[in-house]
């Protein structure tokens, strides 16, 4: 059994010895080029109308953006009465309290 095996192994091992070298079809190396030269001239344009869709939609989250800005941020003014109204320990105390932390002076 164990010979049979061998002279099993040795056989295949012996005809990978007898393979050749395989020859490519002759137009194989045409059919490459003609590829590389056809991308060259065609290049990677990109289509007009995803160039505007991209851009509309780069303006509207610069719109958004901006509103957001205004509109959740509030004026520099008010900010400044805020913190003239609350001292820096009531704010610490605040922001403990908010999340959970004890303060202790």
């Amino acid at each position: 059994m164990k010979q049979d095996q061998q002279h099993r192994q040795e056989r295949i091992l012996n005809s990978l010895k007898e393979l050749g070298q395989v020859e490519p079809s002759p137009f194989l190396y045409a059919k490459i080029l003609h590829r590389i030269e056809m991308r060259k001239k065609k290049g990677y344009a990109i289509s007009e109308k995803v160039v505007w869709k991209t851009s509309f939609s780069f303006c509207i989250l610069l719109i958004v953006n901006i509103v957001s800005l205004y509109v959740f941020n509030p004026a520099e003014s008010t900010i400044s009465e805020e913190r003239t109204t609350t001292s820096a320990t009531e704010e610490d105390n605040l922001i403990a309290d908010n999340y959970y932390f004890t303060y202790s002076e």
